[in-house]
């Protein structure tokens, strides 16, 4: 589906107010707006230059942020699960960030977008160098027991 560097391809589903998205990165730098994945018009997770790690929608942006957990040189895993419009970050199996009190992130209308791998690193223009692994969606919120499933104790849990 990807080629590995930066691309996005068509998405035919629609994400609503329920969903998971979950990847393991790697980084090599961390750069400022940077994604690490989204659907264009839809959602985004990305970096922030201060090691932040924000959740947005296209309207918002801002939908939740854990502060300063990305490093360079690590795998680490993030798995993001919303649940009627809130949604939950979970770094490395434990949750860093709840949008709780900002507005739901609704998705209803954002099906058959592009969604992938891309970034526009802004402090640098560049997208950044990242390794990116096993990412999956799920037209559901995953349950911490699935999200710790993923996780596997740092080990990570082959996708099917």
């Amino acid at each position: 589906m990807f080629d590995g560097t930066n691309n996005l391809e068509k998405s035919p589903f629609n994400l609503g107010q329920n969903f998971s998205v979950s990847l393991w990165v790697n980084l090599a730098e961390i750069l400022d707006y940077s994604s690490l994945v989204l659907q264009y018009q839809g959602f985004c997770i990305y970096t922030r230059a201060d090691g932040s790690i924000e959740c947005g929608d296209a309207a918002t942006w801002n939908f939740t942020t854990a502060s300063g957990i990305a490093e360079t040189g690590v795998w680490k895993h993030y798995c993001l699960s919303v649940t009627d419009g809130v949604g939950s970050l979970y770094v490395n199996n434990v949750m860093e960030a709840n949008s709780a009190g900002s507005p739901p992130l609704d998705l209803t209308d954002a099906g058959d977008r592009p969604f992938g791998i891309s970034g526009d690193g802004q402090s640098s223009g560049q997208a950044g160098v990242k390794q990116i692994d096993a990412v999956g969606i799920w037209n559901r919120a995953l349950s911490e027991a699935e999200i710790a499933a993923l996780y596997n104790s740092g080990t990570g849990l082959e996708l099917n």
